[in-house]
Order: C-alpha cells, then structure tokens, then sequence
C-alpha cells in the first residue's frame, strides 16, 4: 500500500513537471479538451464514463461495465447538423473514442474553407475504485498541412481516497514535437454520494502561462434516481447546463451552450447504451412489482467451489441477497423453493430469522415445500404462504440425541480399551469404552434437546399462530403428516406445486408480481456509482476438525489472521467457526493467532453448529462471541484414552516384533492394520504412564480454564463449574457467559461493521476466506459415496484418535460434528 503512494505521489510530480512550463502561448499540435469533447457535462474523474477516458485514459480503470455512447452538437439549435460529433467506448480497463470537428480556415478569396478532422483515441488502464493509471495513444485524420496535429502519448491517473473527492490528473505528449498538454480535475461529493458533485477542471500547454490556462467549474445534483441536472463556467465566460436522464441501460442527454454574451450558441446532445443503472422508473414506477425467486436445491454451504457446483448455495449468499432484497424498492417479497434443499439446523434458523426482517420491512414471503422434517419446517413457517406439494409429506418426530457405542464390537474384535474420564461430562470416548450412554452425557444431551425443540416450538406457534399445546400435538400425535392432513390442520396455507407459486402471491398481494433471480436484486444490477474504496470486512472460515493440515487446518489460517492483522483495507473479520475440536496444538495455534489478529482490529466469532471444545478453544479470543439458539457450544476440557491389542492380531493373523532401547519406547509400537495404515499398540499403559498422563490431562484442562476465564473475564472457579466438558446450546452459553449475542452471521457482520466504526449507509466488500477452490470435480471419483469413509463422522473421528493416541484431546462426541 505504501509503495502504491510513493508511485502515485511520483506519477503525479512527473506529469505535472513534464507539462508545466512558463513560456508565451503558440500554436499547439495537441486538440483542446475544452474545444474537443464540450459534449461532457461535468469533468472526467466526475462522470467516470467512456467519454472521460477520451481526455484521461485512467477513468477505464474505474468504469464498472461496457458502455457505448455518441454525443453530437447542432449549429445555432438545428437538430439536423451533424458536423461535430463523437463516438466513445469503454469496458472496464480498455476504451476507444472518436471526435469528428468540421473547422474553417480563411482561404484566398471571401469564403473559408472548410475541412473536417477526426481524432482517434485508444486507451489501457488498470486499477480499482480508489485508483487508476491508464496509457493511451491517439492519431489524426483530415487535418490540413498548415494545421498538423501529431500523434500523442497519453498517460494519466484517477485517484479517489474516499467517497468525498476524485481527483484526476494527465498529460499528453506529441510524438511529432515538443508540444505536450496537462489536465486537471478534480470533484467533490459533500454528502459522499451522487445526490451532489462539485467540480472544477483546468488545462495547460507546455508554453502557457498561468493567465493562459483554461478552467471550468461547476456542479450537478441528482434531481430524482437517474436525473442529473449539471451546470458549467467557463473562463471564457461561456456557460452550458444540461439534464440528462437514466432509463436504465438507455441514457438521453441534452445540454445547451451559451456564449459570453448568454446568448445560445449550439446545444450538445447525447445517448449513452451500455450498463444499467438506477433511475427514476425503476425506483419509483416499479415498486413492489417483483418478487425474488430463491431456489434452494442442493447443498447449503459455507463455501462452494467456482465452477461445477451448482447444486451448492452459501449461507452467505442467501443472506446478502435477502437482505439486499430489504432494500429493493422494487421487490414486493420473496418466493422460496424448499424442494431437495440439504441444510443444517442451525443455518435454517439464520435463514428464518433473516426472513423475519424480511417481512417486518412489509415485504412478503411464501415458501414452497414439498419434503421436510423439523429443519426444514421450521424455516417454512415464518413464511405468510406455506403452499405444500400435493404429494408432500412433513416427518415432524421432534430430536434425539443418541449414539453407537462399539464397545462389545471392540471386545469381540480383540482390542482393548481404556478411557481417561476425568472430567464429568467429557463423553466423547464413550462410544469406544461403553455400551451404553453414561448420566452425565444423558444430562448434557437432554438439556440440547430440549433446547433445540423449544426453540422451534416457540418459532413454529409465534409464526402459524397456534398454541404449544397443539404444536405438541403435531410432534406426538401426527408425527407423519401428509399433504391434505397438513392442511386441515394448519401447518400449512394451500396445496400446490412450484409453478402455482405465481397465483398464490397473485391473491396474497392483490396483484400480480414478476418471479425474479438474485442477479435482479437492485444491489446486483445496478453497480456502484460511489467513490473510492470500500470498507472491507472479511470472514473467515474455521470449518471441521481441528488440525494442522486438515479440517479447519491451522497452519493456513494462522496465516491468514497475520495476514489480515497488516491489511489496512480490512476494517473488521468475523470469524465463522464450525469445529468439534481435534488436536490441542492445532486449537492453540489458531486461539494464539485470533488473539493477536484482535489486538490490532475487531474481531466477532460467529458459531455455527458446533464449536465445542477445541471449537470453542479458537473461538475464545474474539471480541464478541455470536450463536444461534441450536448451536452446541462450551465442552470445556479434554478427553482421551487408549486402544491396544487384545488378540486382534491373533484372529488377523498379524504379529509384531520389535528390538528397543528406553524403558517405554515399545508404548506406541504394536501391529499395523493392511490397507486403513492404523497402527494398534500392542500392550496398556503401566500404572506409572497412566499417572504422567493423566497429569498432563490436568494440566491442559486448567490451562483452558485459564484461557476462557482471562478471554471471557469470569474466574477460574466460574469456568470450571461450567466446564468439565460439558456441552450447551447458544441459549444457556449466553445465560453462563460463554455467548455474547443470541444471532448468526448477519449478526456477526453487522456488529463486525459497528466495532469498526463503519456507518449504516457505508458500501461494504464482504471477503470471504480461506477460496474453497476452482473446481468441484466429485464425477471424477470412482468409489461409491457409501464407501466414502473420508466423509463420514465416525471415521474421521477414528482417524483423530489414532493418529493422537495417548494425548489429551479437547474434542466432542463424533455425532456432534457439523452436520
């Protein structure tokens, strides 16, 4: 960033230096702006269109879609004179524009001459919103001998610190000659947004003296979205007003001139084609006339990858576009396609409770469902239309929380088992040394539960108006509910299929209303008409088990929070964390690099499904901790145990052997399993080991309490009777201080811009980090997905153990995972 400065700072002293000189005027090879492009009705850095980056090839770097556009000027207000006109193209970092002039020269008897001349410009440019170079060249056609014009180097820059001010300045260079002209402009937004611009301008030749430069000042308002008036002085005492007016991909412009005597000399029309933007119809014509058409089919992700993953939608994404959606004059609500939709408990709450916002900004929502069990109905009925398939079915049981415990499968296997519990609620070994759930797991699970179900009911009876007693009923005595039967008792509004859609918001809004994509939404059509850089707030995803180089992969992220802590450009992160735990040092690692990364900006922990344990060990440090009401947060502590040989290699036909040197070198050697490359120990620990490592079990435990009670600032007693492993919900981890806010994503963001100070009305750029990858190339896989053992819990869970046997591990129960 600072190199950038230097580099802009020298550009500009370059080509003011190059331009300047204080010599008498002469005959200049190089055209006039202020006689060649009188089309424009502001300044170039101001309009930021095509026609600027004829005069300053940088404004292509900030032109934010293609446009086309032809201005032409009449003679004394004939419309049918085209003798002056021009032709201006751009896409974003390349541009082309033409000015044809007819000109007079004195001849040798009464009447002049008359010739025409074109000048040619092309022209590069490279930059973002806050700043832009550009490079160009341009060339001359039918100009008379005693009136050359050489061909010209153009460079220039367009430099906007902030939404307030653009600045622009270039040179153009004769390649024929010395000659060389500079320019000069500069805007002002006092309100930070199109609604005012102020702006002023001014040229010079290389042999001009400051009495000789020419200037222009003015301004333009934006009347109504779309219809600009602008008003320009000149030094010449001449002035031009003009209006202009969007109509979306179409912009039609007309602005008389007036000479110094205030009489009109010509007036300059335009027609701009190119990409859409916001204008008085759309805003005000348009209103409420559209519904957003989200289809959920598929997978609901944090990340997807760019090309061949359709079937996948973000959360976030999902978020954006119906907060987006908020603010669309033009949306009236918005349509649902629940059908084939794979989500979590957890993310179809924050889609519900975005969807609450939705309707209580007095827009619509009707949800389709065909399919759905608890998740799914639950985010249906915030909808004011629930229409159900015909041939749907809802499977509304309720939860349970249970697990497979392999204890006697291990026994008859020949392996042995020993679990480390020292911590009451630490159960995630159970599976592995019980064959059945012990009454501290059965307590922690009973209390999610319950949590999980109130929360829906709560939802559900608030939403469908009807009473816990009947929504009880719908769990306990319905269960499986058909089409027709939901209906009749009111968990839904009116049978149909997708299609049916359209008449059903028809009778529920009075009128009918178009189904549109996301691309539509108003935020998504129309680009940003504002200066500068946005403000930035990146979110960064702690996904899966925690480890070095899996998972969430701590190496990774560790860098990625150093990273971030140096950019300036980044004012807040939220830090999305979907862990179960894993391995200590990887939980460590990130912990210690989040702890850093918050010293330098804020930093807001969104919890997802699950961050218990390691999970919640990386999200301590952050200055807010946001969950959702189902999220299994806490588990405090750390687990661990032990899986020996017990006859397994007898009944394999394995053996080992081994030559050592340390009294306990042979701990961990033992038989390795063919082809899963696990490694089985072939003997327990000694009575001495056990006692090293249930020291070093404690030692880690009191260690996180530490941690939490310093993050947290509660005191170790506090945390320890809240700890021991045991597992909450977001609801009871806000009651004993584990959680901050009751909330998702939106809510983490939304905090995220209020710690860093970022207004209400202020463009923000989400960056979502670690990239899930170019490619999702699943159809080049050959084994079948019930074979997929990488994707399964309780394998993964297996993996874990074996490849960390022997150390304390701050991780939850395998059926906990993220779903």
């Amino acid at each position: 960033m600072k190199r950038d400065v230097g580099l802009t700072i020298l550009f500009l002293f370059l080509t003011v230096f190059l331009t300047s000189h204080s010599r008498a005027q002469d005959t200049s090879r190089i055209p006039s702006y202020y006689s060649n492009v009188d089309f424009l009705l502001s300044t170039p850095g101001a309009a930021g269109s095509a026609i600027g980056g004829y005069v300053n090839p940088a404004v292509y770097g900030v032109v934010p879609g293609p446009e086309l556009q032809l201005y032409w000027s009449d003679e004394r207000a004939k419309l049918n004179s085209w003798k002056n006109w021009g032709l201006f193209t751009g896409l974003p970092h390349l541009g082309f524009g033409l000015v044809h002039r007819e000109l007079h020269e004195p001849g040798t008897g009464e009447k002049p001459k008359d010739f025409g001349v074109t000048d040619y410009r092309i022209a590069l440019a490279h930059g973002d919103r806050s700043m832009s170079f550009g490079f160009g060249y341009g060339w001359s056609k039918g100009y008379p001998e005693n009136h050359p014009r050489d061909d010209i180097l153009q460079v220039g820059t367009i430099q906007r610190p902030s939404r307030y001010a653009s600045i622009g300045i270039a040179g153009a260079f004769a390649m024929g000659s010395s000659d060389r002209k500079g320019f000069l402009d500069v805007a002002l937004r006092p309100f930070g947004d199109p609604a005012v611009t102020l702006f002023g301008d001014a040229e010079w030749g290389k042999k001009d003296r400051v009495k000789d430069v020419r200037w222009g000042t003015g301004a333009a308002v934006e009347l109504f979205p779309g219809v600009r008036l602008a008003g320009k002085y000149f030094d010449t005492e001449e002035f031009t007003l003009g209006l202009s007016f969007d109509f979306g991909k179409l912009q039609l412009s007309s602005a008389p001139h007036y000479d110094k005597k205030q009489e009109l000399g010509y007036t300059a029309y335009g027609v701009r084609l190119g990409y859409p933007r916001e204008n008085i119809f759309d805003r005000y014509f348009k209103k409420d006339k559209r519904y957003l058409s989200v289809g959920l089919k598929g997978k609901i992700a944090y990340r997807k990858y760019r090309y061949f993953d359709n079937e996948t939608s973000t959360l976030s994404d999902i978020l954006f576009a119906l907060e987006q959606t908020i603010e669309d004059s033009r949306m009236a609500g918005v349509a649902l396609n629940l059908s084939g939709m794979n989500i979590s408990r957890v993310m179809a709450w924050e889609i519900r409770e975005k969807l609450k916002k939705v309707r209580e900004a007095g827009k619509g929502v009707v949800v389709y469902i065909d399919q759905g069990e608890m998740a799914e109905y639950h985010l249906a009925s915030v909808a004011d239309r629930i229409v159900m398939d015909p041939q749907g079915m809802l499977f509304l049981p309720g939860y349970v929380a249970g697990r497979t415990y392999l204890r006697g499968t291990l026994d008859k296997l020949g392996l042995g088992v020993d679990e480390w519990r020292l911590f009451k609620y630490k159960s995630a070994f159970e599976g592995l040394s019980r064959e059945g759930m012990s009454d501290a797991d059965r307590e922690q699970r009973q209390a999610l539960i319950d949590d999980f179900y109130a929360t829906v009911r709560n939802d559900v009876c608030a939403s469908r108006q009807v009473s816990p007693d009947q929504f009880d009923s719908w769990i306990n005595e319905k269960t499986i509910i058909p089409a027709d039967s939901a209906l009749v008792h009111g968990l839904v509004d009116t049978l149909g299929r997708w299609e049916d859609v359209r008449s059903v918001i028809t009778s529920f809004e009075g009128a009918a209303k178009a189904l549109v994509g996301r691309k539509q939404i108003a935020a998504r059509e129309f680009p940003s008409q504002m200066w500068g850089e946005r403000s930035k707030i990146a979110i960064v995803y702690g996904l899966g088990t925690c480890a070095m180089d899996e998972g969430i992969k701590a190496r990774r992220l560790e860098k990625i929070f150093q990273r971030l802590s140096r950019e300036d450009g980044i004012k807040a992160i939220v830090f999305r964390v979907d862990s179960p735990g894993g391995d200590a040092l990887a939980s460590d690692v990130v912990a210690e690099a989040l702890r850093k990364c918050a010293e330098e900006k804020p930093v807001i922990v969104s919890q997802g499904n699950v961050a218990g344990s390691g999970g919640y060990y990386i999200s301590m440090y952050g200055d807010t901790i946001v969950a959702a009401p189902g999220t299994v947060t806490g588990s405090i502590g750390v687990m661990g145990g032990w899986i020996w040989n017990k006859g397994l290699g007898s009944k394999l036909g394995l053996s080992s052997d081994h030559a050592q040197v340390g009294d306990h070198a042979d701990l961990f050697f033992g038989i390795r399993l063919p082809f899963l490359g696990i490694q089985v120990p072939d003997r327990n620990l000694t009575d001495e080991e056990r006692g090293r490592v249930e020291e070093a079990m404690r030692a880690h435990y009191h260690q996180f309490v530490d941690k939490v009670a310093w993050s947290r600032e509660l005191t170790e007693a506090q945390v320890d009777s809240i700890g021991q492993g045991r597992v909450w919900s977001g609801i009871d981890g806000k009651e004993n201080g584990l959680v901050d806010v009751i909330g998702g994503l939106d809510t983490a963001i939304a905090l995220a811009r209020q710690a860093a100070g970022i207004g209400p009305e202020a463009e923000v750029d989400i960056v979502e980090m670690p990239e899930k990858g170019l490619f999702k190339l699943d159809f080049l896989k050959l084994e079948m997905p019930a074979f997929n053992m990488g994707e399964e819990r309780e394998w993964l869970y297996l993996k874990l153990l074996s490849e960390h046997l022997g150390e304390p591990l701050p991780m939850i129960p395998p059926d906990m995972y993220p779903e």
